[in-house]
């Protein structure tokens, strides 16, 4: 189970390090090392017994870290959410978006 939560703790850095950097592809960059895990053997049934490694468990995690790097995102397009504001969409999308992502 370490293994797991090593590549799952990596894969999240580094998806956050990903969509800090490109503005978008965290699930790309996520599912990468993932996957990379995967072939490496550290989510094998062996290494994971709460049975918690699955691709669809990947995904939920994925979403997990985008709702920690949200606001760091949001913080980011400041100066883009101030040049074209519109407060009846801002009010609508921003809950929406800090909802939405964890439910996935």
């Amino acid at each position: 189970m370490i293994e797991a939560a090593i590549v799952f703790s990596i894969a999240a850095f580094v998806g956050n390090f990903g969509v800090a950097l490109t503005g978008f592809g965290m699930a790309i960059f996520f599912l990468f090392v993932y996957n990379v895990g995967e072939f490496a053997g550290a989510m094998d049934a062996d290494s994971c017994t709460s049975n918690r490694c699955g691709i669809k468990d990947a995904v939920f995690y994925q979403t997990i870290s985008l709702f920690a790097a949200l606001p760091v995102l949001l913080y980011r397009s400041r100066n883009v959410i101030r040049e074209h504001k519109n407060k009846t969409l801002l009010v609508t999308f921003i809950p929406a978006t800090i909802v939405g992502t964890p439910i996935g």
